[in-house]
């Protein structure tokens, strides 16, 4: 679990770039997180009012609050399900010679993904923002 203070700080230090999007990985290899993540990262909105910078993140989980202040700050999140496999090789990478693709979230998680509230990977809303953005590059690349 990430609070919202701790990110501010961590990315106040020099120590994560706000300019580039985030991942579970970056927050592991920041030293944010313990060496420890089994079941990803949830990012938690403690430390809200101290919160200021804009960034796009992509973690396991986050609270409603963390959200709202993501967005409000200009950024945006993505939670997105790992198995433990594919956490795994997102964290290492170099252990993996080919990477495994991450399986669909069970039926006991999928409502969770496909909330627009929770800002799931497979819900309309990210979905949506995804195309609109590949959309807007390839129209750029002309």
């Amino acid at each position: 679990m990430v609070n919202l203070s701790s990110l501010q700080q961590w990315i106040d230090k020099g120590r994560l770039d706000a300019s580039k999007p985030i991942t579970v990985r970056d927050l592991w290899l920041s030293g944010l997180v313990g060496r420890s993540v089994k079941q990803g990262i949830k990012l938690l909105g403690s430390g809200a009012e101290a919160f200021s910078a804009k960034l796009d993140i992509e973690v396991s989980d986050a609270s409603i609050s963390a959200i709202a202040r993501v967005e409000e700050c200009g950024g945006s999140i993505v939670t997105r399900h790992f198995s433990r496999v594919a956490l795994r090789a997102h964290l290492k990478p170099e252990k993996f010679a080919v990477q495994p693709k991450t399986p669909a979230p069970g039926p006991k998680h999928m409502k969770h993904y496909l909330s627009d509230a929770k800002r799931g990977y497979l819900s309309r809303h990210v979905q949506l923002k995804q195309h609109e953005a590949r959309t807007a590059s390839a129209a750029g690349s002309c």
